[in-house]
């Protein structure tokens, strides 16, 4: 199958997303650190100082065009799999994570990680079996390894420990898996 232009677009949505991310950071009172400060301090309305924090609505809405793109990413890879439950765990997990994260941005934010973290577990367990199960070990194995820092990640943030790393190991982890889900997606319609 040749790769489409609706191919493109989870990947479009996630770099425009990203730069509004960027740009809102630029925006940020008192500079927004990136290797000191979560993505949630640039959705807060208040700096840590108390400050109003005008880089809010465009942070937000940077953050939901990149999750939108996340879930389009998990849509795309769903409609690959040859098996019913491959494809719903990974449509309904991902899509799902991903409403869940896009809500972390509101005062629930603590319950909305927890309920992101369990879809996405269960979308990327989906996801990893369907890999190994149709040969793909080195998309299985990258899978693995960007695995890593989010489990690295939600230690981190659930058991409060390392938390002066935990901005730079979120940052990692989300880019990681960004690219991974890309280029598993293309891969995987390529191969359909």
């Amino acid at each position: 199958m040749r790769l489409r232009a609706l191919d493109l677009l989870p990947a479009a949505a996630t770099v425009g997303g990203a730069a509004l991310v960027v740009v809102a950071a630029c925006d940020y009172p008192g500079g927004y650190r990136w290797l000191e400060d979560t993505f949630s301090a640039l959705f807060a309305p208040a700096t840590a100082s108390g400050a109003d924090n005008p880089a809010r609505p465009l942070a937000v809405a940077g953050a939901c065009v990149v999750l939108a793109g996340m879930a389009l990413l998990f849509h795309r890879i769903a409609t690959t799999a040859e098996s019913a439950a491959h494809e719903k765990m990974i449509r309904i997990g991902g899509i799902g994570a991903m409403v869940y994260a896009a809500l972390t941005v509101t005062p629930m934010h603590d319950l909305m990680v927890t309920m992101a973290l369990g879809f996405y577990v269960v979308a990327l367990g989906a996801l990893l079996h369907l890999l190994v199960r149709e040969g793909r070990t080195v998309l299985f194995g990258v899978g693995v390894l960007v695995l890593v820092p989010k489990l690295v990640n939600a230690t981190m943030y659930y058991l409060e420990f390392g938390l002066e790393w935990l901005p730079l190991i979120q940052k990692v982890s989300t880019v990681a898996t960004l690219l991974w889900l890309v280029v598993t997606q293309v891969a995987l319609r390529r191969a359909n």
